[in-house]
């Protein structure tokens, strides 16, 4: 009511430069709070048993060679469970198997890092290998293709 008497009060000019300041007021205090909002919808809160049951989706999609699905399982569960080994284990065996050896050299690396001493470490370690010398392969042919 008093912003009322205020504004009546006011020239046109005068009235749209406080309209402007008044909503520049307000974007100021409420953009930090959306902010903080968008972000604590992005990020899932920890959640083993979700994670779980998004793995063994996954590993279900793996199995049925629907590589693309397993992918998006394997990656839900390791949002609800950052630390989770086996997803990334499999994350990588899904690159793998789609011949997206960047991906899978990192999500094998993942997987050893957070299981150093695996039972299939060494094995894990030998397909790294193997990837990184498909990598190196694939480049050295663009490199002679484009020279």
């Amino acid at each position: 009511m008093i912003a009322e008497r205020i504004e009546y009060r006011m020239t046109p000019a005068l009235r749209t430069t406080a309209r402007w300041i008044l909503l520049a007021v307000l974007l100021a205090v409420a953009a930090p709070a959306a902010a903080a909002q968008d972000a604590k919808e992005e990020e899932k809160p920890l959640d083993p048993v979700r994670a779980q049951k998004s793995y063994d989706v996954g590993l279900f999609y793996f199995k049925k060679k629907n590589y693309y699905a397993a992918i998006s399982r394997f990656r839900e569960a390791i949002e609800y469970k950052p630390n989770f080994a086996l997803a990334y284990r499999m994350l990588g065996e899904c690159h793998d198997k789609r011949k997206e050896f960047k991906p899978a050299v990192e999500n094998y690396s993942q997987y050893l890092e957070i299981l150093p001493d695996a039972e299939d470490a060494a094995a894990i370690r030998k397909r790294i290998e193997e990837l990184n010398k498909e990598i190196e392969k694939a480049a050295a042919g663009r490199r002679g293709k484009s020279g």
